[in-house]
């Protein structure tokens, strides 16, 4: 049996709530911060997860609102008083950097998305620690995050679904919208032949196609910023909240079956 936390989206560097008129439709709550709250948000939940027990933690991808170099400092800074291992992943925020001022007005927009490869360059100290720590350590390639690894008696496929295109109506940014790339898939598919009988996918966005595989499996991705979680014969789909919206995280124990945990930081719930 082990145990490992979920990072919520973070989103460190939002500092407004109302940026875009999508945002009015986002899932609100009376515990939303913006700002250094939430940096402050963020020290608090690792110093829950130190409390926890449990062997790491796993992020479910836009740690930054924006992906500046400050906004990447800040995250690894808080992140680094974690005392347990935990494995970045990229996020729809993290793909295409651009910033804003604090009165919502775009100063730069990159001119193209960053890829994998630049992604752990910004994250090589915590990619570093965790592939120490996990057994048969695999990536695809350069260009996605289509990674797996093996903890225990468990296998972690992360399969890329953010999409790379820039986002409409000259907003800055990516899309937002998911795409399961055809090499994702592909790799996925190999990735399920692995002989463990119990499998955790790993995506930003929700994945969104049905696995006939006589396997248990438990699918973990963000994005939509409120938490829910779905049974399905075999199989357990959970969405995480957005760290910066409520609250909020989850522990998975990973013995026999999955069981999830959902959590509160203390002084907010």
């Amino acid at each position: 049996m082990f145990r490992f936390g979920i990072v919520p989206e973070i989103h460190i560097g939002r500092h407004r709530i109302i940026y875009n008129w999508w945002d009015y439709f986002l899932p609100r709550s009376s515990h939303e911060v913006v700002g250094v709250a939430i940096e402050k948000r963020l020290q608090e939940l690792v110093e829950r997860l130190n409390n926890s027990q449990i062997d790491f933690v796993i992020s479910v991808g836009d740690l930054t609102d924006s992906m500046t170099d400050s906004q990447v400092k800040t995250v690894k800074k808080i992140m680094r008083h974690l005392r347990v291992p935990w494995v970045p992943l990229m996020g729809n925020h993290d793909i295409w950097p651009y910033e804003y001022n604090k009165e919502g007005r775009v100063l730069w927009n990159a001119n193209q998305p960053i890829d994998f490869r630049e992604f752990k360059k910004r994250f090589k100290e915590e990619f570093h620690r965790s592939q120490g720590v996990f057994k048969e350590w695999k990536e695809q390639g350069d260009f996605f995050q289509n990674i797996s690894f093996i903890y225990s008696d468990t296998k972690f496929i992360v399969v890329d679904n953010v999409s790379r295109r820039r986002a409409l109506f000259g907003l800055p940014g990516n899309i937002g919208f998911d795409k399961l790339h055809r090499e994702s898939l592909q790799w996925l598919h190999e990735e399920l032949k692995t002989p463990e009988k119990k499998i955790v996918i790993l995506s930003h966005h929700p994945l969104k196609i049905k696995l006939q595989i006589n396997k248990k499996i438990l699918k973990i991705a963000g994005h939509r910023h409120k938490f829910k979680i779905q049974k399905n014969k075999n199989t357990i789909s959970v969405v995480t909240n957005a760290l910066y919206v409520t609250p909020e995280y989850q522990i998975i124990t990973v013995d026999s079956d999955f069981a999830i945990s959902l959590n509160y930081l203390y002084g907010w719930m």
